[in-house]
């Protein structure tokens, strides 16, 4: 995203450079989740992370501490994320225990979250009825970095902003190309 295109609201996100290019579920069993949608679904196969923990991690507003299982595979060009929390409490966990399995997330690549966040968080209504709320952020890997935005009542799912590192940018590649 250039410094001139600022996003006043979600929906300038994606006319200013935001990418779409994940769709994420919540999953109690990950080995089922990921029969599902190869033998169902056709995604080919999954790259799975064991215990994922994030650094500077945030929950509410509030320094947190989660670990999660994680599985990466793609349907054509879109990245499908399985996701399995294992500790902590967090958008996943409060997701699955509210609404069960199913779709817990869209995801969009941005080139500079803290860029995105602040052009959001001064386009927000003083009224609230456009205000942006990070639930979730974090880092990941590298420098992966991360944040949720509370779309769940709105749209049934959340938001995640992602600005990837050479390293995941690199990783999930390989996962699309089947290079694993």
């Amino acid at each position: 995203m250039s410094r001139q295109q600022k996003p006043s609201s979600l929906a300038a996100l994606t006319a200013a450079g935001a990418r779409w290019f994940q769709v994420a579920y919540a999953v109690n069993d990950l080995a089922e989740a990921q029969r599902f949608f190869q033998e169902t679904l056709g995604v080919p196969r999954f790259f799975v992370i064991e215990d994922i923990q994030f650094r500077a991690y945030t929950y509410r507003g509030q320094p947190a501490f989660c670990r999660q299982n994680v599985a990466f595979g793609y349907a054509g060009p879109l990245q499908i994320e399985l996701m399995q929390p294992l500790e902590g409490e967090n958008s996943l966990t409060a997701f699955l225990r509210q609404r069960g399995p199913g779709v817990h997330h869209l995801g969009l690549e941005v080139d500079d979250l803290e860029q995105v966040l602040q052009a959001l968080q001064a386009g927000s209504e003083p009224s609230g009825t456009g205000s942006v709320t990070i639930i979730e952020s974090g880092i990941a890997g590298q420098g992966t970095r991360f944040a949720f935005l509370d779309t769940l009542t709105s749209s049934g799912t959340y938001l995640e902003l992602v600005a990837l590192d050479e390293e995941n940018r690199a990783l999930f590649e390989r996962i699309r190309r089947g290079d694993f």
